[in-house]
């Protein structure tokens, strides 16, 4: 199993419905079209631990099978433009998750 974790994060005062709206009407429908792709979660933060601005405000997750359906979110044009323009990704090694 693959899974690729991300946040996205935004400056205090920012208009968090207008961002909420392109979250959910344009990179949600967008991520869950990648082909292979077995699970989508999303997270949203509240407030930071002492009730602040949270530092990330939202969470993303996705999953694959393995490495080959991974790989194939490259056929998809916009995952190939962000692989172009050299958006940072954390590679970790495998790790068993077994409870």
């Amino acid at each position: 199993m693959i899974k690729l974790a991300g946040t996205w994060h935004i400056k205090a005062g920012d208009d968090v419905e207008k961002i909420d709206k392109h979250y959910f009407d344009v990179h949600v429908p967008n991520v869950r079209r990648l082909p292979k792709l077995k699970r989508h979660v999303t997270g949203k933060a509240l407030f930071d631990a002492a009730g602040g601005h949270p530092a990330a405000y939202r969470t993303a997750e996705i999953w694959f099978a393995n490495r080959e359906d991974f790989d194939a979110r490259h056929d998809v044009p916009r995952m190939a433009d962000h692989r172009r323009r050299r958006l940072h990704v954390v590679r970790c090694r495998p790790r068993d998750h077994r409870l």
